[in-house]
Parts: C-alpha cells; structure tokens; sequence
C-alpha cells in the first residue's frame, strides 16, 4: 500500500528534520549580532537550513501525496473494481483525521461470490458517526481488484 508508505516516509522525515534544525542553533552559538548572510554564516548553520528545508519539502510532499494517492485508488475502485462482501477482521486508527472523521486502516476477508474469499488491507476515511457500523465482525460492501486484491468499501 503505497500510501501508507508514503505516510510513514513523510513521518520518517519530519522527525529526521529536527536534527539539523537543531544544528542551525548550534552552529550560531557565538554569532556576533549584525550581517546574517548566506556567506557569513557557519557551515554548520548551512548545512542545517538546508537539511531542514529538504527533510521539511519532503515531509510536507508525501504527507499531502498520501491522501490524495489514495483517494484516487479508492475512485478507480469505486468505478472499476468487481462487487463482494466482506467481514471486518480488524481496524486501527492511522492517526489522521480530516473534517473530524477518522482515516482507519482496516484488515478485511473478502468474499466473491465466483472466487475463492482472501484477505485484504485498506484506508477508508469513515464519517464519524459510522464508526461503530465499522467494528470487528460487521459486514459491509466492498469492490475489489480482481488481479491486485486492492480493496475500497462501497460509496453508500
């Protein structure tokens, strides 16, 4: 899952930002008061603004590209992928929350009606007040790739 990938790199380097920001202090300990140019400053500042502002692009990036990466997944799903039931085996709360309503991770077991079942992984962004619809054991309907076995839940 490509997004969620995407949204553990983005964490990875967000945390990861902290050190050479952290650096651009160290490195202006003992700075006289004046001129602040690119030129003027430490190598170590220098290093630590430019490693701030790359690990803080990166993070932003794939923190934005993650959702949207897989809304679109769940869109061409939606249109494209085969109809099936499927049991709820597990969710957990990925830590994001848009509009209120929690993005879950959820652990499916997908059953076709001309396949054998399997199980599957998926994000859903569920509307908060159907989130005890969405609990371990409760049935909901799903359309799933046939060759991948990617899952979305089915727009109601």
């Amino acid at each position: 899952m490509l997004a969620s990938r995407l949204r553990r790199v983005g964490w990875v380097a967000f945390t990861l930002m902290w050190i050479p920001f952290i650096a651009i202090f160290i490195g202006m300990l003992g700075m006289p008061n004046g001129s602040y140019d690119w030129v003027d400053l430490p190598l170590v500042a220098r290093f630590g603004l430019a490693g701030t502002g790359l690990f803080f692009v990166i993070s932003m990036v794939t923190m934005v590209a993650s959702p949207l990466l897989s809304w679109f997944g769940n869109r061409s799903l939606q249109t494209k992928g085969l109809a099936a039931q499927a049991t709820i085996l597990s969710l957990r709360d990925t830590g994001t929350t848009i509009n209120q309503s929690p993005l879950v991770h959820l652990k499916l077991r997908v059953e076709p009606t001309d396949r054998p079942p399997f199980e599957a992984e998926t994000e859903q962004l569920i509307n908060r007040l159907q989130v005890p619809q969405f609990q371990p054991g409760a049935t909901v309907a799903v359309r799933f790739d046939p060759h991948s076995h990617a899952v979305a839940l089915a727009e109601s």
